[in-house]
């Protein structure tokens, strides 16, 4: 939007003014840069009616912008009062903010503008700061004090999220609904102080940190509409998940559960975990399993008594064909199976191909008794049927000639890969997508 058009709509009454660039505008550094040159703004400043954003993306840093610190200073302060919703598009440093102390010629403190932001957000809903490389302990404490509505935190890859800036967050916002700490340093305190804080809380990801079974017992206890677990890559074991079932089937910790992941966990979870999930959380979709020490007993358990599962994957476990078989046999709404590693043969394949219509992704990779005949089976049976992978099946012969007959039936084949299927939970219906269309 050009300066020219700000100023016109000066000429306007004030409260349409308002309402048109309410609309127009979403990026911070975009109305600090029309605050600067359009002399209209600068007066709706000093009268208190710049325009109240709902929404922002800070997408480069401020240092950048070419405003004086003060006007940042007034913008933020007249501007932030109605934002619920900010996401940080992975600028380093959580775009510092230059503050000139005293004269012009003094060296300028460098603040995180998050810091800046929490003290006029009150009503933030939504904040995402997904690898923001330099997140420090106080702006996450800021946030926590300041933000009492915060709803959906994701602050996964940010190394410098600590213990302590995090049980601020759990001890003042017990509103939030979803946190994302993946890949940062946090421990069982933060989860534990989260867990009892924020008893509504619907999705917890804690892949790759510290945590361990004394975090899972807790979130259990008080997180009883708890529908997304992450664990993968942690300290996590079968002592955890069988606490919970040791309190009774009437207690129904995690019966609301929907999406389960504790892959590479290697020899930690084993069988004995996923019988405890299996009787606790019937309504199971998503269940990531991948080089753990689960096998077929417990593969049949879910089976049985999960019967709405959507996503299962259990590579590089000892999972066979009669687990598998009556996956397929139960579990009719199976979108995608990981089967890469397994000692799986065409027996479970062909009737993954028959019974489970709804199929959109297969992986098969590595094993040595699938062959093209079932691999064809599943393309003719399937109908939504998008991609299927096969590297390294030493029970095909003529990969090309395979590979021209799959196209025929997925017309994708070759062109997806794995991570085109991660499901993401749509919380309005309570469904996962698998298939992310940007990807076509």
């Amino acid at each position: 939007m050009e300066a020219k058009t700000v100023s016109q709509l000066w000429d306007l009454p004030i409260e349409v003014g308002q309402k048109i660039l309410e609309f127009l505008l979403d990026d911070l550094a975009q109305v600090m840069r029309l605050c600067s040159v359009s002399k209209a703004l600068q007066r709706w400043i000093q009268k208190d009616c710049l325009p109240q954003l709902r929404r922002l993306e800070c997408r480069e840093a401020y240092a950048n912008t070419g405003v004086e610190p003060s006007l940042h200073a007034l913008v933020i302060k007249h501007s932030m009062k109605c934002v619920q919703r900010i996401v940080f598009h992975n600028v380093e440093s959580e775009d510092w903010y230059d503050v000139h102390h005293g004269q012009s010629n003094e060296r300028a403190a460098q603040i995180p503008l998050a810091v800046l932001l929490a003290p006029h957000c009150s009503q933030l809903r939504y904040l995402d700061m997904t690898k923001c490389i330099d997140v420090t302990e106080s702006s996450l404490r800021m946030i926590g004090m300041h933000c009492p509505n915060l709803q959906h935190l994701d602050v996964s890859g940010c190394e410098g999220v600590t213990d302590m800036s995090l049980c601020t967050v759990g001890t003042n916002c017990s509103e939030l609904r979803l946190l994302d700490v993946g890949g940062t340093p946090v421990t069982d305190a933060a989860i534990i102080r989260i867990a009892q804080g924020c008893p509504g809380l619907e999705c917890l990801k804690l892949c790759n940190t510290g945590v361990t079974d004394a975090s899972i017992e807790v979130v259990a206890r008080h997180c009883t509409r708890l529908q997304i677990l992450d664990v993968y890559d942690t300290d996590v074991t079968d002592v955890g998940f069988e606490r919970i079932g040791q309190h009774g089937p009437q207690l129904l910790y995690l019966n609301q559960l929907l999406y389960l992941q504790v892959g590479t966990a290697g020899d930690l979870i084993t069988d004995a975990s996923i019988l405890s999930i299996a009787k606790n959380c019937p309504k199971l979709r998503c269940l990531g399993l991948c080089d753990t020490g689960v096998a077929d007993a417990s593969i049949q358990q879910v089976a049985k008594l999960c019967p709405e599962l959507e996503y299962l994957d259990v590579a590089m476990t000892g999972v066979s064909d009669t687990s598998i078989e009556m996956i397929a046999r139960r579990c009719l709404q199976l979108k995608y199976l990981d089967v890469a590693h397994c000692d799986v043969s065409d027996k479970s394949i062909r009737t993954v191909g028959e019974k489970c219509q709804q199929l959109t992704y297969l992986v098969v990779s590595n094993t040595e008794k699938v062959t093209e005949k079932s691999l064809q089976n599943v393309a003719k049976n399937c109908p939504r049927l998008l991609s299927i992978e096969w590297e390294e099946c030493l029970g095909i012969n003529d990969v090309e000639a395979l590979a021209r007959k799959l196209r025929r039936h997925c017309q994708w084949f070759g062109k997806l890969s794995k991570s085109d299927f991660i499901p993401i939970f749509v919380a309005e219906n309570s469904s996962f997508l698998f298939y992310d269309k940007e990807a076509r």
